[in-house]
């Protein structure tokens, strides 16, 4: 049977939570990088506000530089569950959002850099932010069946002005008059 995809406002919201999951994700990566040697952070204005003003412009931008994967992610990965089931599963999608931004943004990166030096925290920071976005378009994707032996028609029933008034107030019984009571002769007077 086949399966008609609707697609949600999952990849919108996606991309206006790519800036953030980027940022968050960044800056984890860097607490990651500096493990081995630890060093005394004092939190300071110096500090604080850079990272207030990063989270108040990082959506805009994320925004605009995620709306298009997203959109594109959203639509190749739900056409295919449109055909095999196995692309409906979230784990599918969720693996496919962190490895196509990984290769491409290595890929990228190798090429940019003459295949020199690598930047792992790159690749690692769009992985995270990949796989979030691709779980943010798969919650709010739907896939309905559609019978083949019905043409295409509106998703909304419609129905005939007199059948939907029908519906609403259905016909009352006709009222008979009361019978007319024989009393007998009438008296003249």
């Amino acid at each position: 049977m086949r399966t008609a995809y609707h697609m949600g406002a999952g990849p919108f919201l996606a991309a206006v939570c790519a800036g953030p999951v980027f940022a968050a994700s960044a800056a984890f990566t860097a607490y990651l990088a500096a493990i081995p040697a630890a060093t005394p952070v004092e939190l300071s204005s110096v500090y604080i506000v850079p990272a207030i003003a990063t989270f108040v412009f990082v959506p805009l931008f994320g925004t605009l530089l995620a709306i298009i994967p997203c959109l594109l992610g959203a639509a190749i990965v739900g056409g295919l569950g449109k055909h095999a089931p196995l692309f409906q599963q979230p784990f599918v999608w969720i693996v496919a959002g962190a490895l196509t931004p990984a290769v491409i943004g290595l890929y990228a990166f190798l090429s940019l850099s003459g295949f020199d030096d690598v930047d792992f925290g790159l690749c690692l920071v769009m992985t995270i932010t990949g796989a979030v976005c691709a779980g943010i378009c798969r919650r709010s994707a739907v896939w309905s069946p559609v019978d083949p032996t019905v043409a295409l028609e509106s998703p909304v029933p419609t129905t005939p002005k007199s059948q939907a008034v029908a519906r609403v107030s259905p016909p009352r019984p006709a009222r008979s008059a009361p019978a007319p009571q024989n009393t007998g002769p009438r008296l003249q007077s």
